[in-house]
């Protein structure tokens, strides 16, 4: 989860109750894998002037979602091919 600890729409207060209810209810880590709280409101996700998150979703996605190894070597391949 990432948090914007100024969002009026998902307040603090809120997350901060997801997050332990899916912790407490037994679901723990192989639900919620990351919870982080920003300097950010609703829209900061989007177009905020601070787009620092990105770093640890990027992260993230490449660590639970990783480009399998088949996918690499066609990428590669079309690599060559100078398009420009």
């Amino acid at each position: 989860m990432f948090v914007g600890n100024e969002d009026e729409l998902a307040d603090i207060e809120d997350t901060e109750w997801v997050r332990d209810q899916i912790l407490d209810d037994g679901w723990g880590s192989d639900v919620l894998v990351h919870y982080e709280e920003f300097e950010a409101g609703h829209y900061s996700f989007m177009v905020g002037e601070n787009m620092k998150y990105l770093e640890s979703l990027v992260h993230l996605i490449s660590k639970y979602n990783p480009i399998p190894e088949e996918v690499e070597a066609i990428e590669q391949d079309f690599n060559q091919f100078d398009l420009d």
